[in-house]
């Protein structure tokens, strides 16, 4: 491996720690059997968002309108579908990184 690509190797493992460490969050109403959820953002892991939070987000989407959402019905994950392909995007992009820095 050349300086370029420990560089770009270095540059992708940060890059994952950070997307490790802030991943995309989904806010989901679990009466409605997962027809009403959303995304509500990135945010650390020690810190992930308020179901008050998800519920403003929840609030701004014009497809729902008055869908009598309740705070205590919020369930709050990490959006793994999102989470990896966010992890799939970047190792492909190291990848190419990678071959082009080789040359």
């Amino acid at each position: 491996m050349n300086a370029r690509q420990g560089v770009v190797a270095g540059v992708a493992a940060l890059a994952l720690l950070v997307i490790l460490l802030f991943p995309p969050y989904l806010a989901m109403d679990s009466t409605s059997g997962g027809t009403v959820h959303a995304a509500v953002g990135h945010h650390p892991v020690w810190a992930p968002p308020t179901q008050a939070h998800a519920l403003a987000v929840l609030a701004r989407d014009p497809d729902l309108g008055d869908a009598g959402i309740l705070l205590e019905n919020l369930d709050i994950r990490v959006n793994r579908v999102r989470l990896l392909s966010q992890v799939i995007g970047l190792v492909l992009v190291a990848l190419v990184g990678l071959r082009v820095a080789h040359t």
